[in-house]
């Protein structure tokens, strides 16, 4: 790397701490499952931190989007007939969408919730649980947050998942902050309160955002206690589907809980690559998403790859394989096979989480001085030496593919096959046994070569 991206490549996630020293440095081809990184094939895990769904090169989705860099990428205008026909695939697939409005990235459509969520209600405070953008609403939430006003961070209070007791005190938080009174209810066309003056007068809860599920499934009455609180407190209740919205299901996880939100973003997967995010919500309320507005928010070329993904989800032939039924069996599999081979060979691992989106486990007390060597703590030095030994082939085109792991989580897309989770699980096997083995003589940290993982992103949340 010449040093002129800053940061390495598009994401935090994507930047070279967050791999093995041992890693290629950069994929230059994909195809199915596989990408090709120095001149090696590769079984993909990430699935470019979720964004391709169905797999690399889908001919359905390239050839729709060829065609429309053919008839043209943008105009003047916008192209109506399909932005329509992308919405009604949308409002048709997922419960809470009776309106859609189209952005470009995961953060562009949670900073446009937030935003709605606020001009609808009149009120400031956002309640938030999980991961939901780098913009400055939720970044004021980090232990550091260079750039964003201190002044911010009153306005967003965050609470755990699967805890209403959180929950609850994060309101209480938030209300004391204000002067108690509820904002305008949902809809009404009165007048906006004025600006607020520099002494910040707070009023009220805006919004309570999370994702309605990750690596932990919600305990029973979860959400449905996090609905019951949002319609109580006049607050908009947002789900964040950028992870699970056409990973759980076609129509997000609100499909499978029941629970159904006031409005809902999805990105990541509802493009297979090309970038494309959507607002989607009440139709009372998306009068507000007018406020979110950019020259590439209704691009030709990421409507037409998420036409054709819409497509392929919505599809009913009885020959055709459910996209996400096949991410759940993939996922499932890929968890079993793992824990059968670390309880087999006594190894402190374990892959966690729910099949669409599961991630790999280190146990941290099995060492003494988790602080040693720059702060990186155990379980990162053995899944750093893992995730090395996994990837390891002796030369070009030698052998099987193969995995790829990111440490942030594993991603299932339709192109996996059973034979890329039996190729895998036998790596996993070889590579286990080094860590063992090293784990035994305590020559793990000789063995890594480079750097070893990053133990988490440059910002922590404090609350």
């Amino acid at each position: 790397m010449s040093g002129r991206v800053v940061g390495g490549a598009q994401t935090l996630s994507k930047m070279r701490q967050r791999f093995p020293g041992s890693y290629p440095r950069s994929m230059v081809r994909g195809r199915g499952a596989h990408v090709m990184a120095d001149g090696c094939w590769y079984v993909d895990w990430s699935c470019a931190l979720g964004a391709v769904s169905l797999g690399y090169g889908d001919p359905l989705v390239d050839e729709e989007v060829k065609g429309q860099v053919e008839r043209g990428p943008i105009f003047s205008l916008s192209n109506v007939e399909l932005e329509e026909r992308v919405a009604e695939r949308l409002c048709a697939l997922v419960p809470c969408a009776e309106a859609v409005k189209f952005t470009k990235t995961g953060s562009e459509a949670t900073e446009a919730a937030v935003r709605v969520a606020r001009a609808a209600t009149g009120c400031d405070v956002v309640l938030t649980c999980g991961y939901h953008s780098w913009y400055s609403w939720y970044a004021a939430t980090r232990e550091e947050h260079p750039g964003v006003p201190d002044w911010m961070e009153p306005l967003v209070q965050p609470f755990q998942y699967n805890d209403l007791k959180s929950l609850d005190l994060a309101a209480d938080c938030a209300w004391s902050m204000g002067d108690g009174r509820p904002g305008r209810a949902f809809g009404s066309t009165g007048a906006p309160r004025g600006k607020r003056s520099t002494g910040l007068a707070v009023r009220g809860i805006a919004a309570i955002i999370l994702e309605p599920t990750l690596f932990e499934p919600p305990a029973p009455g979860f959400l449905e206690g996090v609905r019951e609180r949002a319609t109580r407190l006049g607050a908009v209740l947002i789900f964040d589907e950028m992870v699970t919205g056409f990973r759980w299901h076609a129509g997000g996880y609100q499909a499978l809980c029941g629970v159904t939100p006031d409005l809902a973003t999805f990105g990541k997967a509802m493009g297979n690559g090309y970038p494309i995010s959507a607002l989607v919500g009440r139709a009372d309320l998306m009068q507000w998403a007018r406020l979110a507005s950019g020259t590439f928010g209704g691009d030709c070329v990421g409507l037409a790859a998420a036409d054709a993904v819409l497509e392929r989800y919505s599809a009913r032939a009885s020959d055709m394989v459910s996209v996400t039924d096949h991410m759940w069996r993939i996922g499932a599999d890929l968890i079993d096979g793992y824990n059968r081979i670390a309880e087999k060979l006594g190894a402190p691992t374990r892959m966690e989480g729910q099949p669409p989106h599961p991630v790999i486990r280190w146990d941290e007390e099995q060492e003494a001085d988790p602080l040693a060597a720059g702060g990186v703590g155990p379980n990162r030095w053995r899944a750093s030496l893992f995730f090395q030994e996994a990837a390891a082939r002796p030369r070009p085109d030698a052998g099987p593919p193969p995995p790829l792991f990111h440490p942030d989580g594993i991603n299932i897309m339709l192109a996996h096959s059973y034979l890329d989770v039996a190729r895998t699980l036998a790596a996993c096997d070889a590579a286990m046994r080094v860590v063992v083995r090293a784990m035994e003589r305590g020559t793990v940290r000789e063995q890594i070569v480079g750097d070893p993982i990053d133990p988490a992103p440059p910002w922590r949340v404090t609350r």
